[in-house]
């Protein structure tokens, strides 16, 4: 009897959840990241999938995430390219630039421009710079994400840092 009950209950509920239909093609091609599986799912049985208006949002939101992402990280992987190709022909000030421009704080964070940077600002003697950039890497957010949680990268950096402060104090 409880069981009758819930589900009475359950369908009133989601009778009065506002929905269009979609075709199934549409929603697959164009929302791919939105998707959690039970939308994926109804979409595959068959060729009209009922979605709720408030399911919608959600999808609608988790692929404007993912849209921004995917824009960052084509940004970032052009900016390093172009800051490599910089370096290459021997234009160590625009590779400086380039590389600085992807170090900024919402920026995707990868770690070649930090690298890059330590690298060329050691070989220049400027310490200050080479301590600024490893310590605004140090400070990024994405250190306590799992996959760089008590990395090898992070310890790289702290040893990096260490250095850098100990050449500064002996040049001054």
């Amino acid at each position: 009897m409880y069981k009758i009950q819930f589900y009475k209950t359950s369908a009133k509920k989601e009778s009065r959840r506002a929905y269009k239909l979609y075709d199934s093609r549409y929603i697959l091609d164009t929302f791919k990241a939105g998707l959690d599986d039970d939308v994926f799912i109804r979409c595959l049985d068959s060729d009209r999938v009922k979605i709720y208006d408030d399911e919608m949002e959600e999808i609608r939101r988790k692929q404007a995430e993912s849209d921004e992402l995917d824009r960052k990280i084509g940004l970032a992987a052009k900016t390093n390219n172009e800051g490599q190709e910089l370096e290459t022909a021997g234009d160590i000030a625009g590779a400086i630039a380039k590389y600085e421009e992807n170090i900024l704080p919402d920026t995707y964070f990868t770690l070649k421009p930090y690298r890059r940077l330590c690298i060329l600002y050691r070989k220049a003697g400027d310490y200050d710079n080479e301590i600024r950039v490893i310590e605004t890497c140090l400070a990024r957010p994405e250190w306590n994400k799992k996959q760089y949680a008590g990395s090898k990268e992070h310890t790289y950096f702290a040893d990096k840092l260490t250095k850098a402060k100990s050449y500064q104090s002996k040049s001054k």
